[in-house]
Formats: structure tokens, C-alpha cells, sequence
């Protein structure tokens, strides 16, 4: 009789939509669709600190400062430059690039597939950058062009159970417990700490 397997691998990266951090209200709004998310990788900026004594290493301490996350997608839409990237649309419809124009903080949410339980992922407190771009020809054996979007996560606060908690990521899997904040995830932003119906 064959074993039913533990292994728990992830594979696939959809549902991606990104929510405009308003400061004055300290909130985000409500989650807009992404399409077209192609490939992310995140990179963890830290500083690590050692203090050797008696001829070896006595204490040690990491500190975790950011993240860089690269995301790639198929095409960044009208919407996407003029809410975050901070650019114009005119009455012709042309969408202006400024000198000043003033890149907005938001909020990142993706799903992530598993042949388990697939987990909705948030970033807190991310700011792309202006992306390169690259145009290509047609060939014969042409293939799409994407965009690579640079961002940076940095932390956010809130308050976990009277505690104020520094915070970037959170995360929830489908099928654990009551499982609101899967349910409400590209409804709103979900939180720490927040109270859901």
C-alpha cells in the first residue's frame, strides 16, 4: 500500500493585486487587480553583528533593516501609473511622466499555489521605483516582452493584542482555522490585529 506523501511544494504565483496607502487616513484602500504576474523574488537587506571572546564567537545578532522584491509582469496598465507611480492623464489621454511626480506607498497581495494549500501573501509599506523598459521586434519566434518592477518593503506598525509590532509580511493558508482573513483578502487589506466580520 503506498504512503500518502507529506512533501509540501509551492508552485505557481496569481491573483496579484497592489492597494494605495492613504497617510492621511493611515489606511489602505480597497485591493485593484494586477493582472499578468509572470515571476517575484524577494531579497532580505541585514546587517550581521559578531563579538568573539575567549576564543570564540560569544554573541551574535542579525538585524533585518528591508527588502528588495523584483516582480515581473506581463504589462503595467494606465491605472497602476497614474494611482501609484504618481503620473498625469490629460484630456487627450496621454499619460504624462514628470520630473516631480510622487510615487505613492501601498500594499502588495499575491497568491502563491502549492499542491497542498495554496497561501495568500501581503507586503506592507512597498515603493516601486520608475522601471526600465526594453521594446523588442517581432521574429520568428517572438516572444513577449515583460516588465520588471523594482519595490521597496519596508515596516509597518500595528498593534497586535496592545502590543505595537514592526511589521512587512503576513501571510494566511487556505483551511486553517475559521479562515476570515483568506476570505476578505483581496477584499480589503487585512492587517495585524484587525477585528473581521
Amino acid at each position: 500500500m503506498a504512503k500518502k506523501t507529506t512533501k509540501t511544494i509551492q508552485i505557481g504565483l496569481s491573483k496579484l493585486h497592489y492597494a494605495v496607502y492613504d497617510e492621511t487616513q493611515g489606511t489602505y484602500g480597497t485591493p485593484v487587480p494586477f493582472v499578468g504576474s509572470v515571476k517575484m523574488s524577494r531579497t532580505v537587506n541585514s546587517s550581521d553583528s559578531s563579538f568573539y571572546a575567549d576564543d570564540g564567537l560569544f554573541w551574535s545578532d542579525t538585524s533585518v533593516t528591508d527588502s528588495d522584491v523584483e516582480l515581473e509582469v506581463a504589462f503595467l496598465p494606465d491605472e497602476f501609473m497614474t494611482d501609484v507611480m504618481g503620473q498625469t492623464k490629460d484630456a487627450n489621454g496621454l499619460v504624462i511622466e514628470g520630473k516631480d511626480d510622487a510615487v505613492k506607498q501601498i500594499a502588495l497581495l499575491f497568491e502563491v499555489g502549492s499542491n497542498k494549500s495554496p497561501r495568500r501573501y501581503a507586503y506592507y509599506n512597498v515603493t516601486p521605483s520608475i522601471p526600465d523598459e526594453e521594446h523588442n521586434t517581432r521574429s520568428d519566434s517572438s516572444s513577449p516582452d515583460t516588465v520588471t518592477l523594482k519595490l521597496k518593503v519596508g515596516y509597518q506598525d500595528f498593534t497586535v493584542s496592545g502590543v505595537e509590532t514592526s511589521v512587512d509580511k503576513t501571510y494566511v493558508t487556505k483551511g486553517e482555522g475559521e479562515n476570515k482573513a483568506w476570505d476578505k483578502w483581496f477584499e480589503q487589506v487585512v492587517v495585524p490585529g484587525a477585528t473581521l466580520e
